[in-house]
């Protein structure tokens, strides 16, 4: 509890948090073969990274983590990309020379990278394609009620398949 008697933020408003003592815990879980350990390690890091700036996630964590993790599949990899690549904006990440860096060393991380961000691209294009089909819907049934005439639904028609190049 703080010294205002708010459990709310645990650091604070504007507290930076250090994910190196964790990211050792967990790394030395692994080792050790603790799965109890390495689970407690890994919730106490989520539950932190909830209220944090993904600023306070530097690439040496990042680094660290890959250098010491050997399984592709490893939560606390995953957890990193999700906060350098998915929580933290793109063009933050792009501006950041550490972090492309890191990457252009290429390995693991490029390809968790590329899959991080390829799931978003992909939901992202389901979307589209569900307003387009709505959109197509929507000019058809118009221009069968002769709210449209076909000059407008052929030019409209032509600017949806424009899109779907898109």
């Amino acid at each position: 509890m703080s010294e205002t008697g708010s459990t709310a933020d645990p650091l604070g408003a504007h507290d930076y948090y250090d994910f190196s003592l964790q990211f050792s815990c967990y790394v030395l879980a692994d080792k050790l073969q603790a799965p109890g350990f390495k689970r407690l390690i890994l919730d106490e890091i989520r539950s932190y990274a909830e209220i944090c700036n993904p600023a306070d996630m530097t690439v040496d964590h990042v680094r660290y983590v890959y250098e010491n993790t050997i399984r592709d599949d490893d939560p606390l990899r995953r957890f990193c990309i999700m906060i350098k690549s998915v929580r933290t904006p793109i063009e933050k990440t792009l501006a950041d020379e550490s972090f492309l860096s890191l990457m252009e060393d290429g390995g693991p991380l490029v390809r968790d990278v590329m899959q991080a961000y390829r799931k978003p691209i992909k939901k992202q294009n389901w979307i589209v394609r569900e307003l387009q089909e709505a959109l197509r819907k929507r000019l058809d049934a118009e221009y069968k009620e002769g709210k449209l005439g076909f000059t407008e639904h052929e030019k409209l028609k032509q600017l949806n398949k424009l899109a779907e190049r898109l």
